[in-house]
């Protein structure tokens, strides 16, 4: 019989972030900067973090505000100077800034504004650069300082902003022929009494979804006495002719009546996920509740992951994952970064992120649906990138520190000695694919093995898809004093059985 070996396999469980999994830990890594305040990120098709992030850069060259480029890659930073967009010290808010992505590109969007004269909100393609980017113009003039960004279809940025009095929303797209074209939407124009305050775009195929708080003075519009608040969605398919572009009607997803003039919803934060749900993340004002609202079914519900005991201050912002899982963090009163996981069901535990403390934390999640956080600290002194401890590689081995833990392996020296081995055991005259570890001891179980720290389950799939311990049997265990506790799990089906046949040991951090 010819033996065939198969290539080996290790996963990482999606339960790392249940709710039943105690706190993860977290590497920051920073880099110095002037006086940074904002920043944005998203991950490009080359796997790094791109982040945009505004830098007040007196007494160096350029002098003012600038924004700036920076790629973070594996512990590494690279930035550059993308323009300056008004004085230093100015309102943060004037000069906000945005990073969107999908799989073939990577744009910077944000707002320039002087001292005098209107705001203008600016872009770059950022991936893929043969040179330096070429910055265009996608508004001269007509933006409040609220506006939000998303890539759209055919791979070019969707950018929504409010009007200048207010009163009215504009949703621009750049061409294929490099233009951008608007559309001031006459039918989201609302009356004198009432204004918008927060806004955000998001893009799934051929949709446009647009996400908009707005305030109305009852007393004004003879509606009652106070102001009622609303977040609403509306959706458009885009069409081919831009200046057809037409949202429908209004779902409202909060509504609160408040006595004086208020919002139902600040630090905004929305985007079709990689499972394609369509989720909002934002702050509820008046009880300072972290929200996240899905697009189900029935309707949009609103679930609430951080309460008033805490309290949300600012930097609200979420992430989806492709196993569903929708990230959300927000900023406490003492400034301090959490994190939390939705998984269909329920939020996990609130995991506060290292020691960083920053105003606007923003989540991106990698390929493989790790978050990772780009921020600036409160004093502006430091950029800061941060990710779960687990998922870093500091050797830069090709093996991430969850497993170099599991596997009683140096995460500090280069070395792929300890990862699991695969052989033939020959059973009765019968060969069978086998897979031994070496793991922790004291544990308990054949197939998953559960010690004190990990679970460590080998699974067998003949599709590469489906992957159960269904199939496997323990072939041996024994402990190496002062090493770890050796485990040989084979397959129950001699080699030939099935044209197809996998190993791999799934490793869960209990």
């Amino acid at each position: 019989m010819t033996a065939r070996f198969f290539p080996m396999l290790i996963g990482v469980a999606a339960s790392l972030w249940s709710p039943l999994v105690h706190a993860v830990a977290w590497t920051v890594e920073d880099e110095s900067v002037t006086d940074a305040n904002v920043a944005s990120a998203a991950f490009g098709p080359d796997g790094r973090l791109y982040v945009i992030h505004l830098d007040d850069t007196v007494p160096s060259s350029p002098t003012g505000r600038v924004a700036r480029l920076v790629i973070y890659d594996r512990g590494s930073f690279s930035g550059q100077t993308l323009e300056v967009v008004g004085p230093s010290g100015g309102t943060t808010i004037e000069h906000f800034v945005e990073m969107v992505a999908d799989r073939h590109s990577v744009w910077a969007v944000w707002r320039k504004k002087e001292s005098t004269g209107p705001g203008i909100i600016r872009a770059a393609k950022v991936y893929p650069l043969t040179g330096p980017p070429v910055i265009e113009t996608v508004d001269s003039g007509s933006s409040f300082n609220r506006f939000d960004a998303c890539m759209g279809a055919g791979g070019t940025p969707r950018v929504a902003f409010i009007n200048s009095n207010y009163r009215g929303v504009t949703v621009v797209r750049r061409t294929f022929a490099g233009t951008w074209e608007s559309n001031n939407l006459s039918g989201l124009q609302i009356p004198t009494h009432s204004i918008y305050r927060e806004i955000q775009i998001a893009a799934g195929g051929s949709s446009l979804d647009l996400f908009l708080c707005a305030t109305e003075n009852l007393s004004l519009s003879g509606g009652g006495t106070g102001h009622q608040a609303t977040l609403t969605h509306r959706s458009a398919v885009e069409p081919g002719t831009w200046s057809l572009l037409n949202f429908g009607s209004a779902t409202p997803i909060e509504d609160v009546n408040f006595p004086t003039d208020d919002t139902a919803a600040i630090y905004l934060d929305a985007e079709w996920t990689p499972a394609g749900q369509l989720a909002i993340a934002y702050s509820q004002v008046d009880e300072r509740d972290g929200k996240l609202a899905i697009l189900e079914s029935g309707g949009w519900v609103a679930r609430t992951y951080q309460d008033v005991s805490v309290g949300i201050t600012r930097g609200v912002s979420m992430a989806g994952a492709a196993d569903g899982s929708i990230h959300v963090s927000w900023t406490n009163t003492l400034n301090t970064i959490q994190h939390q996981v939705w998984d269909g069901s329920s939020f996990s535990v609130a995991d506060p992120v290292g020691t960083v403390r920053s105003f606007y934390p923003r989540l991106a999640c990698d390929s493989r649906g790790v978050p990772y956080f780009a921020s600036t600290e409160t004093d502006g002194s430091l950029l800061q990138v941060s990710t779960p401890t687990d998922f870093t590689d500091e050797d830069q081995d090709g093996i991430i520190y969850l497993f170099e833990d599991a596997f009683h392996s140096d995460p500090l020296v280069p070395n792929r000695d300890s990862l699991p081995i695969f052989s033939i055991e020959n059973v009765g005259g019968m060969e069978y694919l086998a897979l031994s570890f070496l793991g922790d001891s004291g544990g308990s179980g054949n197939n998953p093995y559960v010690a004190t720290d990990f679970t460590y389950s080998v699974e067998l799939s003949h599709d590469g898809t489906s992957w159960s311990t269904t199939g496997t049997v323990l072939k041996d265990r024994f402990t190496i004093p002062g090493r770890g506790t050796v485990s040989t799990i084979r397959s129950q089906y001699p080699i030939g059985d099935f044209t197809k046949e996998l190993l791999r040991v799934k490793v869960e951090r209990n």
